[in-house]
């Protein structure tokens, strides 16, 4: 989750703490809307810190994006 909060805080230009709480933000809703495979990452020994990781890249993408707009 670490990467994830440092990736955020480049794209953005964030502060570390509104860092932190956008990325457990993320992590809440990415748990909340497929619970089943942040279960499933937990048996196969994936750290779901890599699932919000990649979820962070996306929405660091559609935010450049938007920003670009």
């Amino acid at each position: 989750m670490i990467a994830a909060i440092k990736l955020y805080r480049v794209a953005t230009g964030m502060d570390l703490k509104d860092s932190k709480e956008a990325i457990e933000e993320l992590t809440k809703n990415l748990e909340k809307e497929d619970p089943a495979k942040f279960a499933r990452l937990r048996k196969q020994s994936v750290s779901p810190g890599t699932l919000v990781f990649w979820g962070a890249v996306a929405a660091l993408v559609a935010y450049v994006a938007l920003k670009g707009s």
